[in-house]
């Protein structure tokens, strides 16, 4: 896996029929999703998005600290 695992698929119609409120978690550490140029596209297109990033993180965050946890648990109270 890697950056160049989805090249050439175009995800961004799907993205675009999602309606219900989104967390993002995101692994400052991710080669998959690189900086904040994912971030930035993808709320131009759900401004509502929420994104959190871990320090220290790859790819996808384990949920297995409190921070993350906690992160997860306050969306979905809201």
């Amino acid at each position: 896996m890697g950056p160049d695992m989805l090249r050439g698929i175009d995800l961004w119609n799907v993205w675009g029929k999602v309606t219900c409120p989104t967390l993002v978690l995101r692994g400052a550490e991710s080669d998959v999703l690189l900086g904040e140029h994912p971030g930035r596209k993808c709320r131009s297109r759900k401004p509502d998005l929420e994104i959190v990033e871990f320090a220290g993180v790859g790819h996808a965050p384990a949920l297995m600290s409190a921070d993350q946890i906690s992160a997860v648990k306050q969306f979905l109270l809201r």
